[in-house]
């Protein structure tokens, strides 16, 4: 083996899905171990070899473990111990509920749906009754519903039939599209100046080439993740179901709220973000915001009173003129189906607005993220007040002087008002309701209720001998 390069296994991930990850890398390190022939040595080393290979977290996890000093050279019992950690008891029920709720999205395809279903089904312990769930799952939850009658029409369904309907109906689909679009011209669109590339030197020129230029070739949609001929993108005009906007998928959405944020340390305090969005730097969005001098230099800030943290993006944190060091933080940020954002340390930062001036602890995250205040620094520099009680105006007397003029005299109508009267028409005189309109309909309603109930004793009474 000597003159080969192996590759080393990427450290394990604690965060996110550990269970996944565990699998990843305990197959990954097996590989290595087998490849290089260190899976003959002796127990001691390959502990070494794993611990060196698993990452910092799992040293100190490793040295978290109540085991003895003679098991602590043991390889197999070491990586049980972790085997033990990564993967605890699973709940079959809450399993199989998320296997069953599994639908194909919009713009997913059917590879991906499958190999997803798969992955799923490994942890529901189907056993032989595997491949006939996975049938079912896909039957029932397959967007194209032509496609979906024509399986339930098919005798002895069996999960390779299914499968191979499926592939082929969806290969098929995209065959009639690359036939449909042949000699077709759907329109032709001017294209705006973030689509052309036009220079200062030649910018007439290159404006003439591309307006009503219609391309042919397929492309990668970053708005529906799927490939297909332009100006055919199936999330035109359809509203994503995560952030309600227009013209892209959920798969594709860039918006991505995260609703709290982890500490790891002893403690275990737990902070909520819960409107931390990655979005474009040209979204508009309609949230409160104010500009803030952050060591002098001012920044847009979203005003989040559901925060419990303060949020600067790595970028701007740059951009402030003076060096600051950042502090080493345990605080981890988990978003929405159990990612994390990365966060680089804690700075104390001074902050003013108007004539209010503080320091600030900001966590710094390396994403591109919109700068929020939290409620409590929102209430130190007086950007949101608590309000208990709204007072309204009580005073009558001083509201009757303030408007003495709508409260003397009798009030009359500045003009004259003429009563038209046909005297052809005959005057009836009635006599008064004896029950008011408004009233009319409960009234009936109560004294059919009554009838009823006399009728009901009526009976009784004829049953039981007497009369009432």
């Amino acid at each position: 083996m000597e003159g080969f390069n192996f590759n080393t296994p990427k450290r394990l991930d604690f965060s996110n899905n550990i269970s996944s990850n565990w699998k990843k890398f305990k197959q990954n390190f097996n590989i290595y171990m087998t490849a290089t022939g260190h899976h003959e040595k002796d127990s001691t080393v390959k502990v070494a070899i794993f611990l060196n290979l698993i990452g910092e977290d799992g040293v100190e996890l490793f040295n978290t473990f109540d085991i003895s000093e003679e098991n602590k050279k043991n390889f197999e019992y070491v990586v049980d111990c972790f085997e033990k950690y990564c993967n605890p008891k699973k709940n079959v029920v809450y399993e199989r509920f998320v296997f069953h709720k599994r639908n194909q999205q919009e713009g997913e395809t059917f590879e991906q749906f499958y190999t997803d279903l798969k992955k799923l089904s490994q942890t529901c312990d189907f056993n032989c009754l595997a491949d006939e769930m996975l049938r079912d799952r896909i039957v029932l939850g397959i967007k194209d519903v032509s496609l979906q009658e024509r399986l339930l029409r098919v005798e002895d369904l069996d999960l390779n039939k299914v499968v191979d309907y499926c592939r082929a109906a969806e290969i098929s689909k995209a065959q009639v599209k690359t036939l449909q679009h042949i000699n077709v011209v759907d329109g032709v669109k001017k294209q705006s100046s973030k689509c052309v590339n036009v220079s200062n030197n030649n910018a007439s020129s290159s404006v003439g080439k591309n307006v009503g230029k219609v391309e042919n070739k397929k492309f990668k949609c970053r708005r529906c993740q799927t490939v297909h001929f332009p100006r055919e993108c199936p999330a035109y005009g359809k509203p994503c179901r995560r952030c309600g906007r227009l013209n892209h998928f959920a798969v594709s959405c860039r918006v991505k709220a995260v609703r709290e944020v982890i500490a790891d340390d002893i403690e275990e305090s737990e902070f909520g973000v819960n409107s931390l969005e990655i979005r474009n730097t040209d979204a508009v969005t309609k949230s409160w915001r104010e500009q803030i001098l952050v060591e002098g230099k001012p920044t847009d800030f979203k005003l989040d009173t559901g925060a419990e943290v303060n949020i600067l993006s790595n970028e701007v944190f740059k951009s402030v003129d003076k060096q600051f060091k950042l502090q080493q933080s345990d605080v981890k940020l988990e978003a929405y189906g159990g990612f994390s954002l990365d966060q680089k340390g804690i700075v104390n930062l001074r902050c003013v607005h108007k004539d209010r001036e503080i320091y600030v602890n900001f966590i710094i995250v390396d994403k591109l993220v919109t700068p929020i205040l939290g409620l409590q620094t929102c209430i130190d520099l007086n950007l949101v007040k608590k309000v208990d009680l709204v007072k309204g105006n009580t005073d009558k007397d001083g509201f009757i002087k303030k408007n003495a003029d709508l409260f003397e005299g009798v009030g009359k109508f500045k003009d004259k008002c003429e009563i038209s009267i046909d005297k052809s028409i005959k005057p009836v005189a009635k006599p008064p309701r004896r029950v008011p309109l408004t009233l009319r309909n409960k009234l009936k309603n109560t004294l059919d209720d009554l009838v009823q109930k006399i009728s009901f004793l009526r009976l009784m009474s004829l049953l039981n001998g007497s009369v009432i």
